[in-house]
């Protein structure tokens, strides 16, 4: 993981693109998703499978869901502090 940076300017550039990277990450998680719903209705697989897609969305995109809760926490410090 990149280190979060400590300048205003820098943390709400990373902010702004860590926004935009769990946006992406959310539209192919829901594609994932709807792919799996439809291969498990064609091939008659159990309900369980579609827990699959979202334990590894969680596995995968963790330390991406991590950074954007610290970067966002630090981001509301700063404004805090700033008013």
């Amino acid at each position: 993981m990149a280190a979060i940076p400590d300048e205003p300017a820098a943390l709400l550039a990373a902010y702004r693109k860590a926004i935009w990277k769990l946006i992406g990450l959310g539209v192919f998680a829901a594609g994932c998703l709807a792919l799996v719903f439809f291969a498990r209705r064609l091939f008659k697989l159990p309900p369980a499978l579609l827990t699959l897609p979202l334990i590894a969305a969680l596995i995968f995109f963790g330390s991406d869901l991590w950074r954007f809760v610290v970067l966002r926490r630090r981001v509301q410090r700063l404004r805090e502090l700033s008013s």
